[in-house]
């Protein structure tokens, strides 16, 4: 077992300095730390918060111009991509690892 956590470890551990991750990370910091980036992303979820309840025409064309203006900002274009890179990181890496570990339980089809 101690074998396995070193190895969990270790993946980890790559993981972090992986080329993805990195740029996941820095993107996420530019972003973040832009002025009109963090200002969008802010804007579209207190229009989010505000608006959570309420569904009307008007407050849907609110929340679908403030994500468009949103989802338009290079910044978040990239955040994004890197985002979706890195995910797909993980997805090759968790289907290599549990490749042929399908358990078939007794109990769901009792």
């Amino acid at each position: 077992m101690e074998d396995l956590m070193n190895l969990a470890f270790s993946l980890h551990d790559k993981l972090m300095k992986s080329n993805e991750y990195l740029t996941l990370k820095s993107c996420e910091k530019t972003m973040l730390n832009n002025n009109e980036s963090k200002s969008l992303i802010d804007n579209y979820h207190h229009l989010q918060e505000l608006y959570s309840s309420v569904k009307t025409e008007e407050i849907q064309s609110k929340l679908h111009n403030a994500k468009l203006l949103m989802d338009n900002n290079i910044n978040v274009i990239n955040y994004k991509k890197a985002y979706k890179d890195y995910q797909l990181l993980i997805g090759k890496i968790t289907d290599l690892v549990f490749d042929g570990f399908k358990l078939d339980s007794i109990v769901e089809q009792i």
